[in-house]
Formats: C-alpha cells, sequence, structure tokens
C-alpha cells in the first residue's frame, strides 16, 4: 500500500457517525437485555465491521511508521 494512502486511512477510515450512533443504541439495548434477535444479529455485522476498520487502521499506522 503506498505511504500516502495508508496516512489518509490511518487518519479518515473509521464508522461514520450515525452508524455509530446505532451501534450505541444496539449495545445500551444489549446490556439492558432488551435487544431483539435482528437488532442482535444487527450489532453483530457492526461489530464485523468495525473489527476490519481497525486491522485496516492498524495496518496503515504501521505502514506509515515504517516510512518515516
Amino acid at each position: 500500500m503506498p505511504v500516502e494512502v495508508a496516512s489518509w486511512l490511518a487518519q479518515h477510515a473509521h464508522l461514520p457517525e450515525e452508524h455509530r450512533i446505532r451501534v450505541r443504541e444496539l449495545y445500551d439495548k444489549q446490556m439492558d437485555q432488551v435487544i431483539s434477535e435482528s437488532e442482535k444479529e444487527e450489532l453483530d455485522r457492526y461489530s464485523e465491521v468495525i473489527a476490519t476498520i481497525d486491522i485496516l487502521r492498524a495496518r496503515a499506522k504501521s505502514i506509515v511508521r515504517k516510512a518515516a
């Protein structure tokens, strides 16, 4: 991955605010034990996306550090 791309990803790859709000709503429902099965599945999908973004950002940061 080019350093310029890695630098951009390290700074800008994140879940959009409206989705972060939804994740918080779902997490609160889960903590209160009032989450439906479809909401659990939605939260699981969000968790997978967040994990993927975290891995991508970690790799991008590593590339940027090595290039410095």
